[in-house]
C-alpha cells in the first residue's frame, strides 16, 4: 500500500467508520434530551465502527511489517498449506469452507512464511465473501510445478468492486472472526510480492473467482 493507495486509506477507508462514530454521538447528544430510542442503534454503530478502525489500523501495520522486514522460509512442502489451513479453519470455527486439494501440492516447496502465508489466504477467502455477498469454495492445486489456489462464487458478484476489494486492509462483515484470520487482500499481495507469486479475479460464465498462484 502506497502513494494513492495509502491517501485512500486514510482519507476513504478510515473517515468512514470515524464519521459513523461521529453520527452516532450526534444521536446519543438526541437521547440525553428527549429520552429517544435511538441508543441501542446509536451504541451499536459505535461498536462496530470502533471494531472496524482497530482492524483496518491493525492490519494496515501487518502489511507495513511485511514491506518492510520480509524474511523467507527455508522451502517446505504444499502439502502443509493444505493441512494447516483446514486444521485453522476447523479448530476457529470459520465461516469458510475447507479447501479441496488437486494433484501433487506435495511435490512443490514454498518459500513464503507458512503461518503467516495460511492466515493471509483464509482472510483472503473470508475478504472474497464479504465483498461479493456469496459463499466461496476453494481449492489448493498443483499446476506445473507451481501452487494455484482458486476461491470462486456462483454468479456474478455484483456487489464486488475489484478496486476497492484489492486495496481494503479489511473487509468488515457481520459475523465476528475468531483469531487472526481476517486480513483483507493487500496482506496477502504484500506477501506474494516478496516469494515470487500473483492475484487476480476472473470472471467465467456465471462465476467469479479469486485466483492466486505461489511459485
Amino acid at each position: 500500500m502506497k502513494g494513492s493507495d495509502e491517501r485512500l486509506f486514510f482519507e476513504h477507508d478510515l473517515a468512514t467508520p470515524f464519521n459513523n462514530l461521529e453520527g452516532a454521538k450526534y444521536l446519543l447528544e438526541r437521547l440525553a434530551q428527549d429520552q429517544g430510542g435511538d441508543a441501542a442503534e446509536a451504541l451499536e454503530i459505535i461498536g462496530r465502527s470502533s471494531r472496524t478502525l482497530q482492524k483496518m489500523l491493525y492490519w494496515y501495520w501487518e502489511i507495513r511489517k511485511v514491506e518492510e522486514s520480509y524474511e523467507p522460509s527455508p522451502p517446505w512442502s504444499a502439502r502443509r498449506l493444505h493441512e494447516a489451513a483446514c486444521k485453522e479453519i476447523a479448530g476457529n470455527s470459520l465461516p469458510l469452507q475447507e479447501p479441496a486439494s488437486r494433484g501433487p501440492i506435495e511435490a512443490v516447496t514454498l518459500s513464503a512464511p507458512e503461518n503467516d502465508l495460511v492466515v493471509a489466504l483464509i482472510g483472503a477467502g473470508l475478504s472474497f465473501q464479504a465483498a461479493s455477498g456469496m459463499e466461496a469454495a476453494w481449492e489448493i492445486c498443483a499446476v506445473g510445478g507451481v501452487i494455484r489456489v482458486s476461491f470462486k462464487v456462483e454468479g456474478a458478484a455484483s456487489e464486488l468492486d475489484p478496486a476497492s476489494f484489492f486495496r481494503k486492509a479489511y473487509h468488515p462483515r457481520k459475523e465476528e472472526i475468531r483469531g487472526r484470520f481476517d486480513a483483507g487482500l493487500p496482506y496477502l499481495t504484500a506477501i506474494l510480492s516478496k516469494s515470487g507469486g500473483g492475484r487476480e479475479l476472473a470472471w467465467s460464465g456465471n462465476e467469479t473467482r479469486l485466483e492466486i498462484w505461489l511459485g
